[in-house]
């Protein structure tokens, strides 16, 4: 009668993990192609998840649709943004609420809930009550600044190349939303 044989557990190697790369040239020249504008809200979301800049900027995924209904933070910035633009861009003469509405109007027109729902009402009163409250510290500005607010850089869209060490040009775009300068300089 033969003893049994002490069990051992198998020697586990570690995993190699190597780099995979792309190697269809067709495939790659596309892809670089492609990636050679970026936004800083895109590297944001690369830096914060390389999936999601995935399916969000290469495969153009919107999310679910319920997600995407209503009023969306992007929407909510947009028409914030658009309203301190018209605003600005007008002396600062008119009612930021009346610019507010037609903004909001204008920008909401086609989507469904965003009038009659509670949380919509909410958000767009928020909305409002957060830009009567920047009406009024820019009017206190002056006091507390040393700088102006140059219209003509509200909301100004900009460019900037890079060239990478390899010679390949990228671009960074995206929106500043207001240029200060201070007169005596």
């Amino acid at each position: 009668f033969d003893e049994p044989a002490p069990r051992t557990r198998p020697v586990v190697q570690p995993l190699r993990r190597e780099a995979t790369r792309l190697r269809l040239p067709a495939s790659l020249a596309a892809m670089r192609a492609h990636e050679l504008v970026f936004s800083p809200s895109g590297l944001r979301t690369f830096n914060d998840c390389a999936f999601k800049h995935f399916a969000q900027f290469r495969m153009h995924l919107k999310g679910r649709p319920r997600q995407e209904q209503g009023l969306t933070p992007k929407l909510r910035g947009d028409i914030v943004h658009a309203a301190i633009m018209e605003w600005d861009r007008g002396g600062r003469v008119e009612d930021i609420g009346t610019i507010f509405e037609r903004m909001f109007e204008s920008q909401t027109r086609d989507l469904t809930g965003v009038h009659d729902s509670h949380t919509a009402k909410k958000m767009r009163a928020a909305m409002l009550a957060d830009l009567r409250n920047f009406e009024i510290s820019e009017q206190s500005r002056g006091e507390t600044y040393r700088t102006d607010v140059d219209p003509a850089y509200v909301e100004k869209d900009f460019i900037f190349p890079f060239t990478l060490p390899d010679g390949t040009t990228v671009e960074l775009k995206g929106r500043v939303d207001r240029v200060e300068f201070r007169g005596d300089i």
